[in-house]
């Protein structure tokens, strides 16, 4: 058995070194969780496809017309075309059975707000409360979550 004799000034640089290891490896980490949790590009609005493509988006926003939405979804299916169907909160939990019949047909579904309030006219905490609820109704219901959002009014709060 060796024993092995450290000065107390190379234990303490040993030690120091270590420390800074350490906190440099700890930093590190921090840091690559903190860039995967976080998205370093900010997304923005949709205002427009590629203008070199031949291609066309139809959307409809839904907070009412019920009566309107059977034909629409037949008219839709004549001409096999799909459409993203933005609705309201209030409207889905009124019109469950329509709103399965538009998923099965295979059309997206968007969030439009809960009560299609002005989102220009609601706090922040309100405007996510108002996408949060109707996220909650549309999964109540499909068992899908959306992945878009059409503001009521098309503002941009």
């Amino acid at each position: 058995m060796q024993v092995l004799f450290v000065s107390k000034r190379k234990a303490i640089r040993f030690s120091f070194l270590l420390v800074v290891c350490v906190l440099l490896v700890w930093a590190i980490y921090v840091y690559s969780m903190r860039t995967l949790i976080v998205p370093t590009t900010k997304f923005e609005p949709i205002y427009q496809g590629d203008s070199g493509k031949k291609a066309m988006a139809l959307t409809i926003n839904v907070d009412w017309g019920e009566e309107y939405v059977p034909k629409m979804l037949e008219v839709l299916e004549t001409k096999e075309a799909k459409a993203t169907f933005f609705l309201s909160g209030k409207w889905v939990e009124k019109n469950q059975e329509l709103v399965k019949e538009i998923a099965a047909k295979g059309h997206e579904i968007g969030n439009h707000g809960y009560s299609h309030p002005h989102p220009d006219q609601l706090s922040i905490e309100q405007n996510i409360e108002e996408i949060q609820k109707t996220e909650t109704a549309i999964e109540g219901v499909i068992r899908v979550k959306t992945n878009l959002y059409a503001p009521a009014y098309g503002e941009k709060k």
